[in-house]
């Protein structure tokens, strides 16, 4: 059909490549000047051929036991909705998508644990609202960014990428999101395996896609997804409005990018000069001496 693919990579402290520039983790990083590691991670991605970077991390480091506390940019709303609108706006500077990640509610589990500790967040809905999906409203509606991931956890019993409410009616008709969702890597799966929400994958399937996510990260085989999704199709458990809906989204951000008219990098040579360019080690210096932060005692406080 001619339909271009989205390359996506991680990038939340550099493209997540070998020949890319390596910078600072996310919680040095919120010392430094963020703008310009969002103009790097884009400029480096579109260069070796992605267009879509997943970054940045919008998840607020309140609860010091979490053990990704260092990809966080730090504790406060108004820090990491700042500090992440420079990020998307420099990758988004060089023609690139950026995904924010990971919504949501998403940095609080219980004991500060992660693996089977991904459930049921103790948050409250008023501060939900007014500490960790404000990054995401402001973003959205002042930068435009292209793409969001939907988390592991759920919030108040209801899996987040299963969410009607989160990925529909927040996401898209509060904060005016018009780009497209991508679980993280086994979101889909946890729906039935981890929330128990589902009595299949298939079930799951079905749900993630009602709910309105576009796309399944994790690298699987078309049995995972795809075939299920198709067999839904045709025995009617998922309406056609509904498929439209999630690929108009999909093929609405692909025409933003301009990938039908451009799906591959023209000159592939040119990441030879571009890619950890000799002015960026100056950069990632100057970053490092910003990120050392020296707390003062005074008056025994």
């Amino acid at each position: 059909m001619g339909i271009p693919v989205d390359f996506s990579n991680e990038g939340i402290h550099g493209l997540n490549h070998d020949r890319a520039t390596l910078l600072p983790a996310p919680i040095a990083i919120g010392s430094t000047l963020v703008h310009q590691v969002g103009v790097i991670a884009g400029r480096e991605a579109r260069a070796l051929g992605y267009t879509n970077v997943y970054a940045p991390i919008l998840d607020l480091a309140r609860d010091p036991r979490w053990g990704r506390v260092l990809e966080c940019y730090g504790e406060d709303p108004f820090l990491v909705a700042s500090l992440g609108k420079e990020m998307v706006d420099g990758i988004q500077s060089q023609n690139c998508a950026s995904t924010l990640k990971h919504y949501a509610v998403y940095s609080v589990p219980k004991g500060g644990r992660d693996g089977n500790a991904r459930t049921d967040p103790h948050v409250a809905p008023r501060e939900m609202h007014q500490l960790h999906l404000y990054p995401y409203r402001k973003i959205i509606k002042e930068s435009h960014p292209m793409g969001v991931m939907s988390s592991y956890n759920d919030w108040n019993g209801v899996s987040v990428t299963a969410s009607y409410y989160f990925l529909e009616v927040l996401l898209r008709q509060q904060y005016g999101f018009d780009g497209y969702v991508v679980s993280d890597s086994k979101a889909v799966e946890f729906v039935s395996t981890k929330h128990r929400v589902a009595d299949s994958p298939k079930e799951a399937i079905r749900q993630v896609v009602e709910a309105g996510l576009n796309v399944k990260t994790n690298f699987t085989p078309l049995t995972d997804f795809i075939i299920p999704l198709r067999e839904l199709g045709k025995e009617g458990s998922l309406s056609m409005q509904t498929l439209d809906r999630n690929v108009a989204d999909v093929l609405r951000f692909k025409f933003r990018l301009g990938l039908f008219d451009n799906p591959y990098v023209e000159d592939t040579k040119a990441a030879d000069k571009i890619v950890a360019s000799p002015d960026t080690k100056d950069f990632v210096l100057q970053m490092a001496h910003e990120s050392l932060v020296l707390l003062k005692n005074e008056k025994e406080l």
